[in-house]
């Protein structure tokens, strides 16, 4: 995916939302057909996290617990 496309996602996503102050999994049923195929079809949560319109996205580096 085009980092163009992502931050046109991304807009659309915050557009939709419900809650300007705290974004979530509304903006996914709420977006357009295609980019909410797109988004279920990222593998990286990161990418997915920035294509709902979160802010606070961890970094690379985080873990799981086991």
């Amino acid at each position: 995916m085009s980092a163009r496309r992502a931050r046109a996602i991304r807009r659309r996503c915050q557009q939709h939302s419900q809650n300007r102050d705290g974004l979530g999994v509304s903006e996914l049923f709420l977006a357009p057909p295609e980019d909410a195929a797109a988004i279920l079809a990222a593998k990286d949560f990161r990418l997915k996290a920035y294509l709902l319109g979160f802010s606070h996205i961890p970094s690379q580096n985080f873990r799981t617990a086991a």
